[in-house]
């Protein structure tokens, strides 16, 4: 029925949060984010295409996020290096997964780069029956 035994929550003794469950959102934080990437790889499309989502499934965990954003701090082309903390990574983590399902897709990371790839998918899906048909996409 409704009622909680202490086995049944035994578990919470060994488990371990994924940090950005114990932080609040900080878009501001974000914002000076994404300028940094723009900054560096001039835009957040190329950031999401070239670090971000390298198996292509226009989604991102938060492990890849985890192991991906330092790797772009060390790599400075020029004096600009992005620093950031653990902490304020889960938290920018937080704004971006509203709803903490531990992913992300690029409609949330960048909405204007999505919009632009979904409408000319929809372009190419009326026009020529998609992508992949004529051979567009190998």
């Amino acid at each position: 029925g409704g009622i909680m035994t202490m086995e049944d929550i035994t578990f919470l003794e060994k488990w371990h949060p994924p940090l950005y469950l114990l932080c609040k959102p900080d878009a501001d934080s974000f914002e000076v984010l994404k300028k940094e990437l723009e900054d560096k790889c001039w835009s957040l499309l190329r950031v999401w295409l070239k670090f971000l989502d390298r198996k292509r499934d226009m989604r991102v965990n938060w492990e890849d996020w985890c192991a991906t954003l330092p790797k772009l701090q060390g790599s400075s082309s020029g004096s600009s290096s992005i620093a950031i903390t653990e902490k304020q990574l889960a938290m920018i983590w937080r704004t971006l997964d509203e709803d903490c399902s531990g992913w992300i897709a690029l409609r949330e990371f960048d909405p204007e780069s999505s919009a632009v790839l979904e409408k000319a998918k929809r372009w190419l899906d009326r026009h020529h029956g998609g992508m992949v048909s004529k051979g567009l996409l190998a």
